[in-house]
């Protein structure tokens, strides 16, 4: 039994020795593979605190309300807004809303 481990450890040594380029290229491939698994793994841990840190920051007792477009009304320049009256009727029919905060978001280009 010994002799036999012994015998396959002698035997791997020296394919590994008779062929060198292909053993370093072997083990280039697997630092690289594991590499990139670390790599993976880490961003996406990294990309998981940073969506739920966003998410905490907002606090418990905030709501995010907005207009939605349908594609096809996007391509035609029909925008959806909310307007104040829907402001109004969303603080009427809500219980518990102590404030209201509308926000503005635009895009704006310009050639030059």
């Amino acid at each position: 039994m010994f002799f036999a481990l012994f015998e396959s450890s002698r035997s791997a040594l020296m394919s590994i020795f008779a062929h060198r380029l292909r053993s370093f290229l072997t083990t280039l491939g697997i630092i690289i593979g594991v590499a990139s698994v670390i790599a993976v793994v880490s961003v996406t841990q990294g990309m998981s605190a940073f969506i739920g840190d966003t998410f905490a920051s907002l606090g418990t007792n905030s709501l995010t309300i907005q207009s939605y477009t349908p594609f096809e009304d996007q391509m035609k320049g029909i925008r959806a807004r909310l307007t104040p009256e829907d402001l109004e009727l969303i603080e009427q029919r809500a219980e518990g809303i102590a404030s209201i905060t509308p926000i503005l978001y635009a895009n704006r280009s310009s050639k030059g």
